[in-house]
């Protein structure tokens, strides 16, 4: 153990004071044995065993580890496991660390087993299993200590590889953790940990409001719920169209020859990506990449107008947006400008809902791609444009709830970002 002067953090309890100390991560923890268990090795049905993925670990389980709340896989019942020791079954207060990763993001991430529910878990392919050997440190504390700058700045420092990063568990037990006393650590925790209470609170909500969206879409597309006018009487009959039967234009774009820097120097024109629409959804504002006048005049691009509904046909088949800048795009979305007796936001939610059924027309043989005439050639439910607009502002209610939400859970994050930084050191 190595003592430093001023080892303080900036953000504190005032009823703590006095310098952390660091002690190495082997001062801590032990190592014990895990396996090398592929997916195709576990199931989610059911059996005797549980085990942990480290593909898991990267993109699916909350740091602070409760089996309760979590979906784990089983090990598949012809796995022989009569060789583990019950020593190397989790036991709570153990950490586990992913030791492998394509990126920095997830090399090193670890989870904190705080409920196992008596279940048996095991810890599997990629991962280092550390157990506790002094009292030094509060369970719970460690995994907010793993997502500090400091703490990840060690991780890149040791992690090896190129298209593949790996950690060695040697390096790992070097790795300095700075600890304060037993009850600061117990404070910092439990208050982090209400902080993450609250975003998974946030999060259950959006996941509640997205699902009721998804079920009122499924439910107002096949019309078995109808809203009334505005004097209560029923809407007519709904007709149905073709998606280019309602189109005042339907066309694509183009790209401009990559190779031909003249197309992109000085660009001022939004040129489009597959990932604007992915990552904006219903309103695209802004796009990544620009063009040049002489890109549009040398391709077969054009400035599509705002408030156009934007289709993409190529990989990302079947995502819409509607756009409120003026852009240009590529051969791998249709451009759609409505006639004026529509309600464009009722289409594009249809499209949205539409989605789920796409697969059925893409073309055999290419790579997930459909063509011009099959977009135009999907058929839609077509109620009046007032019954359209009725439909459009339900949804958008809710979207608004959901965005609302989801700017909430933003901050939170933020918060907590900022808190890990400030009341670590």
């Amino acid at each position: 153990m190595k003592q430093q002067h001023k080892l303080q953090p900036k953000l504190r309890f005032p009823e703590f004071e006095g310098d952390w100390n660091v002690f190495k991560f082997n001062d801590l923890y032990e190592f014990k044995s895990t396996n090398s268990l592929s997916r195709d090795k576990l199931n989610y049905e059911n059996c005797n065993v549980k085990n942990i993925h480290y593909g898991d670990i990267h993109v699916k389980f909350k740091t602070l580890f409760d089996i309760t709340k979590e979906n784990v896989p089983y090990i598949n019942e012809e796995i022989d496991l009569s060789r583990i020791t019950e020593d190397n079954y989790l036991k709570e207060g153990d950490v586990i660390i992913a030791d492998a990763s394509e990126n920095y993001d997830d090399i090193g991430k670890a989870i904190e087993v705080i409920n196992l529910n008596n279940e048996k878990v095991l810890s599997g392919l990629h991962t280092f299993l550390a157990r506790k050997i002094s009292d030094l440190n509060y369970n719970g504390f460690i995994s907010y200590v793993f997502k500090t700058k400091i703490y990840r700045h060690q991780i890149y420092k040791i992690a090896q590889g190129t298209k593949v990063l790996s950690l060695s568990s040697n390096r790992v037990a070097n790795l300095n953790l700075n600890i304060p006393s037993l009850p600061e650590q117990q404070k910092i925790a439990d208050y982090l940990a209400t902080v993450d209470d609250k975003i998974n609170l946030l999060a259950d909500k959006k996941e509640q409001l997205t699902l009721y969206k998804k079920a009122m879409m499924q439910k107002l597309f096949t019309q078995e719920i109808r809203f009334k006018d505005n004097n209560g009487k029923d809407f007519p009959e709904w007709e149905e169209k073709r998606l280019g039967e309602i189109a005042k234009k339907m066309q694509s774009g183009g790209t401009p020859k990559a190779s031909n820097r003249d197309y992109y120097i000085d660009g001022t024109i939004p040129f489009l990506s597959i990932s604007d629409i992915t990552e904006q959804g219903k309103y695209l504002t802004y796009a990544k990449k620009t063009i040049n006048k002489r890109g549009i005049e040398n391709s077969s691009s054009w400035i599509v107008p705002i408030n156009s509904l934007i289709y993409s046909m190529y990989a990302s088949v079947g995502f819409v947006t509607i756009n409120k800048i003026e852009i240009a795009t590529s051969q791998a979305v249709m451009n759609i400008i409505l006639k004026e007796n529509d309600s464009l936001e009722y289409i594009y939610y249809y499209l949205t809902y539409f989605k789920k059924f796409i697969n059925r027309f893409i073309e055999t043989g290419t790579q997930g791609n459909i063509n011009a005439e099959i977009v135009k050639n999907i058929k839609l439910p077509y109620p009046s444009l007032p019954e359209q607009q009725k439909i459009a502002n339900f949804l958008s209610v809710l979207d608004e709830s959901i965005e609302k939400v989801n700017e909430q859970i933003s901050q939170t994050q933020s918060f907590k970002k900022a808190m890990l930084q400030q009341l670590f050191v």
